[in-house]
């Protein structure tokens, strides 16, 4: 029962609003990881030759792929250099090329929005390819967000 001056109708109220609360905690701890946004990176601190796999911690993702935790979308990839150079950036799905950036006389490139879609298992390899020359230390980071 109310005690200190409180009515039933405030009791009522304030259940009302801590049910509404904690149906929006609920929610929120349920969705917690939906559209969550990370990054796999790969590159080579070295010059080297038209087409290799990119490296993590000193292993080659041809090597040890990386493998997807769960459900998501790639959605960006990024391609770098030390300098200009004109070579490409592929993400391979399960060894497969699903995208590729082209990067022409530049030391950096964005893809557009990309909506690919990948599952819990899939490996993930990134790889340089078709380059001009003996590219200068390129790094390759693909953007997945979790559905």
């Amino acid at each position: 029962s109310p005690s200190t001056g409180a009515t039933h109708e405030d009791v009522d109220h304030l259940a009302s609003h801590l049910k509404g609360i904690d149906e929006q905690l609920t929610n929120l701890i349920a969705n917690a990881n939906t559209g969550v946004t990370w990054a796999l990176t790969g590159a080579r601190n070295t010059n080297g030759g038209s087409d290799r796999d990119m490296a993590n911690g000193g292993v080659l993702t041809n090597v040890t792929p990386y493998i997807i935790p769960y459900n998501c979308v790639l959605v960006k990839v990024v391609g770098s250099t030390a300098v200009n150079e004109t070579w490409e950036a592929h993400v391979l799905k399960n060894n497969v090329s699903v995208t590729t950036l082209f990067i022409s006389a530049a030391s950096s490139q964005v893809s557009p929005e990309l909506n690919i879609s990948f599952v819990q298992g899939d490996e993930v390899r990134l790889r340089q390819v078709n380059g001009t020359g003996s590219i200068n230390r390129p790094r390759i980071t693909a953007f997945f967000k979790r559905v």
